[in-house]
């Protein structure tokens, strides 16, 4: 389990913005920008993360290659 901090957008990484739909992007304090997915590696619904945008946010969870897999996610601010 890891906890990592920083501003939580909304788009795209590392696909296509013509082909794949826009996902939840961590860019840390720290390291490289992440993705954030559900457990099973699939995209968050806009729906569920859309007050978190453009905030700090701390999120908690395992970290898949270029993914983070949320368990969890709190306002910082």
């Amino acid at each position: 389990m890891k906890t990592r901090r920083g501003v939580l957008r909304y788009g795209w990484l590392n696909s296509d913005s013509k082909r794949q739909p826009a996902t939840f992007v961590l860019f840390p304090l720290e390291g490289p920008a992440i993705d954030l997915r559900t457990q099973d590696g699939k995209p968050i619904s806009p729906d569920h993360l859309v007050s978190y945008v453009d905030r700090e946010v701390e999120v908690r969870g395992r970290e898949d290659g270029s993914a983070f897999r949320l368990l969890e996610i709190q306002a910082v601010r």
